[in-house]
């Protein structure tokens, strides 16, 4: 499976339009959907700005299917473990030592 095909497979999974995709991407629908359809080259930072979108890791659009389920809630655990990291940062910050 080209990556094209994987972000629109996706796209489909979350539900989103190409409208919505294109939005997000700051370009045009016809644009987007040259980028679902392999004509357009991504570069790194567009296949990121893509995979922001989708809030998953770009390593995604390269594996398969069992694989970018356990990287991607590996990548929300990361995501949530930051969060609190920050919260006990904030609080830590605000107590006397």
């Amino acid at each position: 499976m080209e990556i094209g095909d994987k972000i629109r497979a996706m796209r489909v999974k979350k539900g989103f339009s190409q409208e919505y995709l294109a939005m997000e991407l700051d370009i045009d629908t016809a644009t987007y959907g040259r980028i679902e359809r392999g004509q357009t080259k991504l570069t790194v930072d567009r296949l990121t700005e893509i995979s922001n979108a989708f809030d998953v890791d770009p390593v995604c659009f390269f594996i398969n299917e069992e694989q970018e389920y356990v990287i991607s809630n590996l990548y929300k655990e990361i995501q949530s473990l930051k969060t609190v990291n920050k919260q006990i940062l904030e609080t830590l910050k605000t107590k006397e030592l």
